[in-house]
């Protein structure tokens, strides 16, 4: 398997999207959302590469929250998108789903503590 990551959007900060075997799963979800949905990530992923620094610069919870170590949340509306932070001044997006409970669901939780393994892997070989 073929694990890497291909730009969205570059600042200051640069906003990537994890892409498997050619695919990213990540791009196909964005574009299944409804255009206003994903002209507010656009908007929100713009802000933060171009902020000096970056996610931090959001201190609204409501757009940006800690997870857990090296695992955060993106959101807009009932849209969540899963990523980490790798090297400098890079954010790796692994996953979206759609908000249906108060918590994350914990498979999408797993899914990305495993894309981010596997990356961190790939990029140390």
């Amino acid at each position: 398997m073929q694990i890497g990551a291909q730009p969205w959007r570059s600042g200051l900060w640069h906003v990537q999207i994890i892409v498997r075997n050619g695919r990213s799963e990540v791009a196909d979800f964005i574009d299944g959302l409804p255009i206003r949905i994903q002209q507010k990530l656009t908007v929100l992923v713009e802000r933060i590469a171009e902020s000096q620094n970056g996610p931090f610069d959001i201190r609204n919870d409501q757009k940006f929250k800690r997870l857990e170590e090296n695992l955060y949340e993106l959101k807009a509306d009932y849209v969540r998108l899963l990523c980490f932070l790798h090297g400098n001044r890079v954010i790796i997006v692994t996953n979206g789903f759609l908000k249906k409970t108060r918590r994350a669901p914990s498979q999408e939780l797993a899914r990305a503590r495993t894309l981010r393994r596997l990356y961190q892997e790939a990029q140390s070989r």
